[in-house]
Parts: structure tokens; C-alpha cells; sequence
């Protein structure tokens, strides 16, 4: 993800720690009574009533009962913002999978009414598709856009683990113990491969390490999309003194960035929404101590422009060394989140597409060396939770 500095770490350390957009966290739907009409005019839980906080949330003019939330420019942290809204004001909870499912104030409230709401946050379905599916893992919102450019009948699965799964896992926190979850949940929806994976800042990472998990299992993983995200390890592994100067240039490029950026001029944000979840906080405590190792298999590498490219920054964004063949990095108009709007998404549908239709023989078991057969037995998957 991108280049962000901790502030309450040791001002020689700074690592590079991706923070991607905020998916606040939503406690899990409990069992729902059915609104009467009765109690719905009473609490004034309507239609229209939906779409004016859907307006107040997006801060855009005018919303109809048929609106899509995410149509309207709609993603995680505007998400998280709707649902608290929606559960404070007339005590209706809603789970991010429910919010997928029924995008629009009439959805919401035919929902209701039906009873008829998802069940789980685990396995979101983006969309529902005839072809073999497309695997996102953690982030479930920034991809809806890359779901529709990708084609109607492409199954896209957004994965995501809950805070009561993340406390199973023990500490020290390892990417091998949080990838070991993802590959036993995607398992569940496609026994077997070809797999196709994709992530974005700190949830490529593990979909990284997922790919490895699945090579080493004798699975093939026929692609792996990495979205603005740097190389495990990328700032860590320097000496201090490059890594000083690397902060210090990161820092001068990221605030060149905001004297000619407008975003400035859209909805404020609020600080809160910025604070990590319990289970990002395990995400970032894992990829502190992530020891990659190298892959062969089809990669698709973009990041967003407002990453920075040449002079005392990498430009493979420290995948050089891990990806074999080094894939090319599609840069992408737009901020760290940004890059997912409409004509951002449909460019990296358009690369995914691309290399798909590429020949090359997916990766598997037979390709890659022999030692990463035992990736699931070392040291550092003894933490993994069963």
C-alpha cells in the first residue's frame, strides 16, 4: 500500500506500513424481526427515509430509492459511516455483505421487510457469475467496479475474516497464520484450483502469501493481482541511512502531492474512520515480520500515480526480487483509493483481462522449488489457528 509512516514508532524505524482505506468494523447481523408496516411508520424506517442518509453520507445532491450506494462514489469508509447511521437511528444492524447484496434504499428496506439478509461476513459474493471465480481477498468494497469491467458472468468473491476469527490467532502474529484462514475459507467456496486472486495494499501481501500456500499445496494459481502495494520487507531490509532518506523524500513527494491535489475539496474525513480495526492492527503486525519468498507465477502489478517512481525509490516497488518474470507496473490515474473509480477499475479489468488471455502454464507444484513444499510445516506457521 502506500509509503505511510508510523508516528508513534521510533522516528529510525518508520516502517513501511500499507493503511488502506478503513473498513470499520460492523459486528456480525443478528437474527432480524420483520418490520411491520405498523413499526415502520412509527420509527420512520422508509424508503425515502433511507436515501436521505444515503445523501447526508455521500454528501451528493439528490438520491433516489434506486440509487446503488456505490454507483454514487460509494466505498469503505463512507460504508462504515452508512451502517452506524442506520443502526443508530432506527436500531436496523446491517452487516458490509448485506450492503453488497442490496445497494440501494429500496433493496435495504424490501430486505427488511423480507427478512431476507446475508448471513455472513466471510465470503462476500461482488458478484454472482457462471465463470470460475475471482477471490479479493479482505477488502470488499474498493472492488466493485473492477467486478463489473471483469464481465456480468464472472464470479467475484470478496474474503474477510471477523474479529472472532482473528482473535483465534496467536501471537507472534504471522501472515502464514492469516493466508493458512483465506486458503481454508476459499476452499470452502472452490475446492480446488485453478485460483485467481487479487488484493490491495496490506491484503495483497497475504494474497501473496495465499498464492504460496496453495503452490506449495500442489494447487494452481492461475493469477494474482496486486494493487498499490510495495514489496514485504521493502523499507525494512534497507540500512538506516537509506531508509531515513527514503522517508525523508516520501514525505516531500507525498505533500507536493496535496499542494496540487483537490481531493482536499471533497467530504471531510473524520480521524476516527483512520483508526485501525483489531484486525488490521493484527494485518500490520504480521507484515512487520513477513519474510517473503519468490514467486513464478502470472502476476498483475498497478499502482495508483500518487506512488512515487525513480531517483532513490524502487521502480519495481521492491517486487524485483520476488517476482520472476517481473511483471510491468500499470500505473493508474488517482489517489491510493482513487485508482478504484470507475475509469481506474475498468483499466485493471482491462490488464487482468489481458493477461489472462495471455499463454502461459499457471503455476504449479512442479515449477517452483522444492523447499516451498514445506512452507506449511516451518516455524512460522505453527501459529496457524485451527
Amino acid at each position: 500500500g502506500q509509503l505511510i509512516l508510523h508516528a508513534d514508532t521510533k522516528l529510525s524505524e518508520f516502517p513501511i506500513a500499507a493503511r488502506p482505506t478503513i473498513e470499520k468494523r460492523v459486528a456480525a447481523p443478528t437474527p432480524v424481526v420483520v418490520l411491520t408496516p405498523k413499526q415502520n411508520e412509527n420509527s420512520g424506517f422508509s424508503e425515502m427515509a433511507l436515501a436521505k442518509v444515503f445523501k447526508e453520507v455521500l454528501g451528493v445532491p439528490a438520491v433516489a430509492v434506486e440509487d446503488s450506494f456505490f454507483d454514487l462514489g460509494g466505498h469503505s469508509i463512507l460504508a462504515a459511516r452508512l451502517l452506524t447511521k442506520i443502526e443508530r437511528k432506527w436500531s436496523v444492524r446491517l452487516s458490509l455483505a448485506d450492503l453488497v447484496e442490496s445497494p440501494t434504499p429500496r433493496a435495504i428496506f424490501n430486505a427488511f421487510s423480507q427478512n431476507a439478509l446475508v448471513l455472513s461476513d466471510r465470503v462476500v459474493p461482488l458478484q454472482k457469475g457462471s465463470r470460475d471465480p475471482f477471490f479479493v481477498i479482505s477488502q470488499s468494497l474498493v472492488f466493485h467496479n473492477i467486478a463489473k469491467s471483469l464481465g456480468a458472468d464472472r464470479a467475484v468473491y470478496a474474503l474477510r475474516m471477523p474479529e472472532e476469527e482473528a482473535t483465534k490467532l496467536t501471537k507472534p502474529y504471522t501472515m502464514q497464520a492469516i493466508a493458512a484462514y483465506y486458503v481454508r475459507l476459499l476452499r470452502e467456496v472452490q475446492p480446488s484450483g485453478p485460483y485467481r486472486l487479487a488484493g490491495w495494499c496490506v491484503a495483497a501481501k497475504i494474497a501473496y502469501e495465499v498464492a504460496q500456500q496453495l503452490v506449495a499445496m500442489g494447487e494452481s494459481v492461475e493469477m494474482l493481482v496486486l494493487l498499490d502495494t510495495w514489496a514485504p520487507g521493502y523499507l525494512r531490509d534497507m540500512s538506516r541511512v537509506k531508509r531515513a532518506l527514503v522517508n525523508a523524500a516520501y514525505k516531500a513527494h507525498r505533500a507536493k502531492l496535496r499542494l496540487f491535489s483537490h481531493e482536499s475539496e471533497s467530504a471531510p474525513q473524520n480521524e476516527e474512520d483512520f483508526k485501525p480495526t483489531p484486525v488490521e492492527e493484527i494485518e500490520y503486525a504480521a507484515e512487520e515480520n513477513y519474510r517473503a519468498r519468490p514467486y513464478k507465477g502470472r502476476v498483475v502489478l498497478c499502482c495508483s500515480s500518487e506512488q512515487p517512481t525513480g531517483g532513490i525509490f524502487d521502480p519495481t516497488m521492491g517486487w524485483g526480487k520476488y517476482l520472476d518474470p517481473m511483471p510491468p507496473i500499470h500505473r493508474i490515474s488517482g489517489s491510493h483509493l482513487g485508482m478504484f473509480d470507475a475509469e481506474g477499475s475498468s483499466f485493471i479489468a482491462a490488464r487482468i483481462l489481458d493477461a489472462t488471455s495471455a499463454p502461459q502454464t499457471p503455476i504449479t507444484q512442479t515449477r517452483v522449488a522444492k523447499a516451498a513444499s514445506s512452507v506449511l510445516a516451518t516455524e512460522d506457521n505453527a501459529h496457524v489457528a485451527v
